[in-house]
């Protein structure tokens, strides 16, 4: 009876891991140089994600030092830097991003908030040493390295009690916090704050190297290295760990997205750039049904692995390239076959050397198309219309270059 039960775990865990999902790759190198949408990040940065998701408009937020780039809600590139925004500098280091239901927010750890809205950049505050960033509706909070945190609503910007957090987020007005990744989780709730231990409640152990909401309630779940407690109207009373699930790759787990369903993806490893696994929980059975490592999906684990889930709980991966698997219904830009450019805007030869052709759709209209060197100064203006467009770029020095076309963003090679 013992030798039978073993082969249906065995089995179990074999039908676990054997499962077809469909993964789309977007590669970095079609975008962006040199070659990565982040900045695989050392130091106090590594804590950060420098990738988000916005699931108000799946539009999609890379940081890499002083540059902002990414896709927006149709899937076409944008690029900022300090050529093209005035509030950017070429030392700010950006680290991660929220967003409310009108804008995005871009944590710059030197230069303050900065935000977007309506197409425009803005600073929305000049306070610096900002080293978490997260939302509460209409509300920015800003965790601070060695000062208090930073309240941001209506226009009106206010400093908190609590100082030196490392971590901070927040839902219908109670928030949690933590210091380090090694040291107390707190909640701050009706003016009081209520410190948390392992050694006097279900918290699994000191790390928290991660906390999520609910998106049904505001029950939290913080990730650390014996797995991830749960707490629910402020207290701990329950945990996931590979003791009471079945299929956890691992118990230290670094990062966790919660789905509509209240099941959860976790990044596992060693360290925050030392992941080996990406699994899903579905909380209902207790059996992690997904687990992906490098011999399954295209992720890189050589490299620091982030985790995003968009309105609809599809999963974005990040490593120096971009990975979804598709879940449910993909935004119509990423449904398309190959990732194929939705205005069908084609640049030929690529590399080129004294000529390039620009192909648009015959009905298109004229533009005025921007060509970008690589760090992000303007090198030319001109004008292109529907069918075949010449464009002569031999008095360009050899390199990477970015054309804007309308809204959209094309790289050129020059040889």
């Amino acid at each position: 009876m013992k030798e039978f039960s073993t082969i249906i775990v065995v089995f179990l865990l074999l039908a676990i891991n054997s499962y077809s999902q469909t993964w789309k790759t977007i590669h970095a190198s079609d975008y962006h140089s040199p070659n990565s949408f982040v900045q695989q990040a050392a130091g106090f940065e590594q804590f950060n994600k420098q990738f988000f998701v916005n699931t108000y408009d799946n539009s999609i937020w890379f940081g890499f030092k002083s540059e902002v780039n990414g896709f927006d809600s149709f899937g076409h590139y944008f690029h900022y830097n300090n050529f093209n925004v005035p509030t950017f500098h070429q030392q700010s280091i950006f680290l991660d991003f929220a967003a409310t239901p009108n804008y995005v927010v871009a944590l710059d750890r030197y230069f303050g908030v900065h935000k977007f809205e309506g197409g425009t950049w803005s600073l929305l505050s000049t306070v610096t040493e900002g080293i978490d960033i997260s939302s509460d509706q209409d509300t920015i909070f800003v965790a601070r390295s060695s000062a208090e945190f930073l309240k941001l609503s209506n226009g009106n910007s206010t400093l908190g009690s609590i100082s030196s957090l490392k971590r901070l987020k927040s839902k219908n007005g109670n928030f949690w916090g933590s210091t380090s990744t090694n040291s107390f989780v707190s909640l701050f709730q009706n003016e009081n704050l209520i410190f948390y231990s392992p050694d006097t409640c279900t918290l699994l152990d000191w790390t928290n190297y991660d906390m999520k909401f609910s998106k049904t309630s505001d029950s939290i779940y913080i990730a650390g290295a014996s797995g991830i407690s749960v707490a629910i109207n402020g207290v701990f009373i329950d945990t996931i760990t590979p003791t009471n699930t079945i299929g956890m790759p691992s118990a230290s787990v670094f990062e966790i997205e919660v789905d509509s369903q209240n099941n959860i993806w976790a990044v596992f490893g060693l360290a925050y750039n030392q992941v080996t696994h990406v699994g899903y929980l579905n909380r209902s059975t207790g059996i992690w049904t997904k687990v992906y490592d490098a011999t399954n999906s295209p992720v890189n684990f050589d490299f620091r692995v982030s985790i995003e889930l968009d309105s609809a709980d599809n999963l974005y991966v990040v490593d120096t390239d971009l990975h979804v698997l598709e879940i449910n219904t993909l935004p119509s830009w990423l449904g398309l076959q190959d990732n194929e450019k939705p205005n069908q805007i084609k640049l030929f030869p690529n590399p080129a050397s004294e000529t390039l052709t620009i192909s648009l759709p015959e009905n298109a209209s004229t533009t005025e198309c921007i060509l970008f060197d690589n760090a992000g100064k303007e090198m030319k203006r001109f004008r292109v219309s529907g069918g075949e467009n010449l464009v002569d770029i031999s008095g360009l020095e050899n390199g990477i270059y970015l054309i804007k076309i309308d809204s959209e963003i094309c790289k050129l090679i020059k040889k």
